[in-house]
């Protein structure tokens, strides 16, 4: 990372540069999902996301304690096994709309890149986020209100995307 913020002038501030690069990769990684999963994937994605989180909090006592990522890694792969399955388990299309394919997926993979961080940062120890070379994961992701707005923005864009589709 310190090599990537070096590419920067002297005057640009460290943080900002840290700033720039992470939202530079979170997009490039969010763009590469969507049209990696496509878009009716991404949906499904999205609601594995609220099932795995739903299972893993409901199941948190009776994780091992001294194993501090076993809810994070319970979760991880919930909702790989989860978006695995067939596409039919929760039925959620999202009718094709030629001219807006390409921004809907671009989108779509965003919000589910950054909900997907927000619960993987969530779930993480705080020890273990902090020794990330910049503050931007626990800043934009883990924060109540973060988790709260990355929990439901996809789906206010889901509504939205579907609405201007009829």
């Amino acid at each position: 990372m310190n090599s990537i913020v070096s590419l920067f002038p002297a005057t640009f501030p460290h943080e900002t540069a840290g700033l720039v690069v992470f939202g530079v990769i979170f997009v490039l990684v969010g763009i590469g999902v969507g049209f990696l999963l496509g878009r009716n994937r991404l949906v499904n994605v999205v609601m594995s996301v609220y099932v795995a989180l739903a299972f893993t909090n409901a199941s948190a006592d009776v994780l091992p304690k001294d194993f501090p990522l076993s809810g994070a890694w319970l979760f991880l792969v919930l909702l790989v096994l989860l978006t695995l399955v067939d596409r039919s388990l929760f039925e959620v299309h999202v009718p094709p709309s030629p001219q807006d394919v390409f921004w809907r997926v671009v989108v779509t993979g965003i919000m589910v890149t950054g909900m997907v961080t927000s619960v993987a940062v969530s779930m993480f120890p705080k020890k273990t986020i902090a020794a990330f070379p910049i503050t931007v994961p626990v800043r934009y992701f883990g924060t109540p209100l973060a988790e709260i707005l990355w929990l439901v923005i996809p789906l206010v864009v889901l509504l939205l995307l579907n609405k201007r589709s009829k």
